[in-house]
């Protein structure tokens, strides 16, 4: 059995531009809007440090972060910022509970 194939007319110089032209024309979709950018954040110094600490202690502070960020929807660094905060101010009976230690661990 022979495949038989389907011979067509050559094409013309004129339909073939005038296909193209309206196919590009048809094809052809809106430009795009350029990507809104950010808006800029309010300048704050902010670093990046970190401490070694028991497990139990780490896992506490990120419960109470959580707990905090998803009651008030603040940003995690604002709410760890603010309990940083609180200890700092409370420097005295936060020394005063480490030399306790201490003294505990000094007398063993």
């Amino acid at each position: 059995m022979t495949t038989r194939r389907k011979t067509l007319p050559p094409p013309t110089g004129d339909d073939l531009t005038d296909l193209l032209r309206r196919r590009r024309e048809q094809d052809q979709t809106p430009a795009l809007a350029p990507a809104a950018s950010r808006p800029a954040r309010a300048s704050t110094d902010m670093d990046r440090r970190s401490w070694y600490m028991r497990k139990d202690t780490a896992d506490a502070l990120a419960a109470v972060v959580d707990d905090i960020h998803f009651a008030t929807r603040a940003s995690k660094h604002v709410v760890l910022s603010v309990l940083i905060d609180i200890a700092t101010e409370r420097h005295a009976e936060a020394l005063a509970r480490v030399q306790a230690i201490q003294g505990q661990s000094d007398s063993k």
